[in-house]
């Protein structure tokens, strides 16, 4: 197995490379590794990457590279030349910034195995696609516990965030021609109001062209402003995107906007962004609401004004009675909700979004009331508890 390894030193370089050069061909000599040596430029250039810290006095140096390298950091230490100490050092301020980070120490034999070990628990998907994603002005003022920071996303999962301002996309909109393919003619057969409808569906082409003019994977916007300035919603055409393979979020919801982009990549199926609404505790169940359930999703779907405002087009549609996922990423990337669940029936309830489904939970519910990571939370068809647990143990 081909192990990537960078590497760190400080002092007399004949020296240590002498010494190190012997260490690691020890190491070769007892395992099935061969270690390939990297630059920064090459750092994530093999399934597992080790940073290998030769000798003391090169915390600075690491300081130096460390925004140019991805994550997770292997600290590959020998008991010489104070190489330790300084891994320590080192593994203290990758801690402060929130990174996933560990030193690999002690017997030849025990390292040799400590690698395999790491080199086999690498998921095939260990990253999912690097993306850029658009935030279409920004998160709702109720959204106080889902703020990012861009930097960190980007750097540990290869995530660009864009802002791109509302202004451009109302004027997009103007100028946007309602496309005909079969899914729009599908959503036209609805009856609905003709008025509201086409400017929903020119509002769907606006978000469209956003996603080809500045090539991204997906988007989510503050939706909620839109109900002041043209009185409609952007409910349908998230609902569109989504059944399209880009990632459509409303409320401007990144930690959703993430979620939702990682079940795609993990799953190929689309995810339903949907609030927790009802909680039964003695039958562990729970109801979800939302507005802008992707349209492939539901068995069969009508057109409906947005609930809250009672303006724009929503969705209201009937999902199969079938096991779901129940996934959430927390907004600093640390902790992430994942659950088995069934979907139990489809509700009809005036007094919530127009999508509301109950689920079976396998995970207690009561975690949705303390330690929930926010509202939102994304639903999808189908069993990924296994393949989401897999690919987290590595993010």
């Amino acid at each position: 197995m081909k192990i990537g390894i960078y590497q760190l030193t400080a002092g007399n370089q004949q020296q240590i490379d002498e010494e190190s050069n012997a260490f690691l061909q020890r190491v070769e000599k007892i395992s099935t590794i061969e270690f390939c040596r990297l630059e920064v430029t090459t750092f994530s250039q093999y399934k597992l990457n080790l940073i290998f810290v030769r000798t003391g006095g090169t915390e600075a140096m690491f300081t130096e590279i460390y925004q140019k390298l991805k994550g997770p950091f292997y600290l590959l230490t020998t008991g010489e030349f104070n190489s330790l100490a300084a891994s320590m050092e080192i593994l203290a301020f990758l801690k402060q910034k929130q990174e996933q980070a560990e030193i690999i120490h002690g017997e030849e034999c025990d390292i040799a195995l400590k690698i395999e070990t790491l080199y086999h628990q690498r998921a095939d998907y260990n990253e999912v696609i690097k993306a850029k994603l658009g935030v279409i002005g920004k998160p709702s003022d109720w959204l106080i516990a889902s703020m990012v920071d861009y930097e960190v996303i980007k750097r540990r999962m290869g995530i660009e965030l864009l802002n791109i301002d509302i202004s451009e996309l109302l004027e997009t909109t103007k100028s946007a021609t309602i496309p005909t393919n079969a899914t729009i003619h599908q959503v036209m057969s609805h009856k609905f109001d003709e008025l509201t409808l086409t400017q929903a569906l020119k509002l769907y082409q606006g978000l469209r062209l956003l996603i080809t003019k500045y090539g991204l994977s997906g988007l989510t916007i503050r939706c909620f402003d839109l109900l002041t300035t043209i009185k409609n919603t952007s409910c349908l055409g998230l609902a569109i995107l989504n059944s399209e393979g880009f990632i459509g979020a409303c409320e401007g919801d990144i930690p959703a906007m993430i979620s939702m982009y990682i079940l795609r990549e993990i799953t190929g199926s689309p995810g339903f962004q949907a609030n927790p609404a009802q909680i039964d505790h003695k039958n562990n169940e729970i109801v979800f609401a939302h507005c802008t359930l992707p349209i492939t999703m539901a068995t069969s779907y009508t057109l409906m004004s947005h609930f809250e405002s009672g303006l724009g087009v929503a969705v209201r549609g009937i999902l199969p009675q079938t096991t779901v996922t129940i996934f959430k990423l927390a907004n600093d990337l640390q902790k992430c909700f994942i659950s088995r669940g069934e979907i139990l029936e489809n509700l009809d309830s005036d007094h919530l979004c127009r999508t509301q489904i109950r689920i079976k939970m396998v995970k207690d519910v009561s975690y949705f009331l303390t330690e929930p990571l926010g509202n939102h939370h994304i639903i999808v068809l189908g069993d990924y508890v296994e393949k989401l647990e897999k690919y987290f143990m590595e993010l």
